[in-house]
């Protein structure tokens, strides 16, 4: 049987809750080595206050309340403007 673990990828602060959060995904490692690059698989996607922003209404991919909104994106590309 395959194990499911989340894992923190990035820190970053984020303006809607005004505080550091972790952006984790859940990864499927399987239990017999495969050959080849990819040695998990990632299932989903999840931020460590998804739960707060998500009661609050937050609009955030992360939060599951926007699927189509990434504040973490947005902010990056201001940043290279």
């Amino acid at each position: 049987m395959a194990t499911q673990k989340w894992v923190a990828i990035k820190q970053e602060w984020c303006n809607l809750v005004e505080q550091d959060v972790e952006l984790m995904e859940l990864r499927v490692y399987p239990d017999d080595v495969i050959p080849g690059p990819q040695e998990y698989k990632v299932t989903a996607r999840k931020c460590s206050v998804d739960v707060t922003c998500n009661m609050a209404g937050f609009p955030c991919k992360w939060a599951y309340t926007n699927p189509e909104l990434d504040p973490f994106v947005e902010r990056e590309r201001e940043r290279n403007e």
